[in-house]
């Protein structure tokens, strides 16, 4: 359904949520992404991002310490 230039579609056996990838200066904690994602959270894998050492793109922070 357009909204104002945009276009939404909620999630379904067509459309699955199946990961969210947190950005590196984001302050958002792991409890607070869960809680957004509820009943979602079992299913979807989450993780905090960082910068490759090697190049201009973003990896996965192996760090979970670095994410509270």
């Amino acid at each position: 359904e357009p909204k104002e230039d945009h276009y939404f579609e909620e999630f379904s056996e067509n459309l699955k949520l199946t990961s969210v990838i947190v950005g590196a200066k984001a302050r958002i904690s792991r409890r607070d992404v869960q809680l957004a994602l509820g009943d979602l959270s079992e299913t979807v894998e989450t993780f905090k991002a960082t910068l490759s050492v090697k190049g201009f793109f973003l990896v996965r922070q192996r760090n979970e310490k670095l994410w509270k």
